[in-house]
């Protein structure tokens, strides 16, 4: 089942909405944008109103919130994802490689210059903080700048007044089988 087309320009509040939450279809570089913006905003709207009732912004109460800002994240990049031709079900590998990298990278470090050396503050600490950092903040800005398909695939239309792209796909896609 095909989502219905969506775009952020001239929304609705249930178009938003769906932008938000809705994993399928298709989103453009400035839908995502839009998105990302949206939730930022959202997330600085939630903290303020933690904080003018309740100094302590930790504990889990805030848990839901946190899982519904970590779905439309989702929800976001899978639809930027469809937008480059590339299918949503490649992310949760990505994630488990990421994460049994990190977990490597830890543990490499902890053997070479000793278990303190990772203790917050530390050199060690600060080189598996940044070097974790790297892999994420890449695609983050791929996924903002690289153009999408520029006409239909497999997962819809290209959003309304999508910026013109190579009808190819993303550069990387001879190691991302087609759908």
């Amino acid at each position: 089942m095909r989502a219905p087309h969506m775009t952020f320009a001239n929304p609705t509040t249930f178009d938003m909405a769906m932008q938000l939450f809705d994993p399928r279809g298709r989103a453009g570089r400035r839908d995502f944008l839009y998105a990302a913006i949206t939730m930022f905003v959202l997330q600085v709207a939630l903290l303020a109103l933690v904080a003018a009732f309740d100094a302590n912004a930790e504990g889990f109460y805030l848990l839901p919130a946190n899982f519904a800002f970590v779905y439309m994240g989702y929800a976001a990049i899978s639809r930027r994802m469809h937008d480059l031709g590339i299918s949503a079900w490649w992310m949760p590998a990505a994630v488990g490689i990421w994460l049994a990298a990190g977990f490597m990278l830890a543990l490499l470090l902890a053997l070479i210059l000793g278990p303190s050396a990772l203790s917050p503050g530390k050199p060690g600490f600060w080189l598996a903080f940044f070097a974790l950092l790297a892999a994420p903040l890449t695609v983050a800005v791929w996924l903002h700048v690289a153009p999408g398909d520029s006409g239909p695939n497999q997962f819809g239309p290209p959003s309304e007044g999508a910026e013109p792209g190579p009808a190819k796909r993303a550069p990387f896609a001879m190691l991302v089988p087609a759908e």
